[in-house]
């Protein structure tokens, strides 16, 4: 994985070092492409709420240790095959010549 930062947002690159593991694996199934967009949210609660009283399927995601930072995902089902992430902003930084994650 390879963070390309972009003024205060960044594209994530992926590519598989084994194909047994899991990008491998996702990257066998799905093909090369772009896999989701994530926006950066004040307030992941708040946002999944809205999205909820859309209409919008959300999966809220257990946040991992190595990624101190809420998260949650609208499923793919409602945005036409794309997965849309919300991600706490308040956590995320850049430092000079550090990409993300810091």
């Amino acid at each position: 994985s390879a963070w390309i930062p972009i003024g205060r947002n960044f594209i994530e690159l992926f590519q598989p070092t084994d194909p047994a593991k899991a990008v491998g694996r996702f990257i066998a199934r799905q093909g090369e492409g772009v896999y989701a967009i994530v926006f950066l949210v004040k307030d992941v609660d708040a946002q999944v709420s809205r999205l909820r009283s859309q209409g919008a399927q959300v999966l809220e995601s257990p946040t991992p240790p190595e990624l101190p930072r809420k998260r949650a995902f609208i499923l793919r089902g409602c945005m036409k095959g794309m997965l849309i992430g919300i991600m706490t902003a308040e956590t995320v930084a850049f430092e000079s010549g550090t990409p993300f994650p810091a």
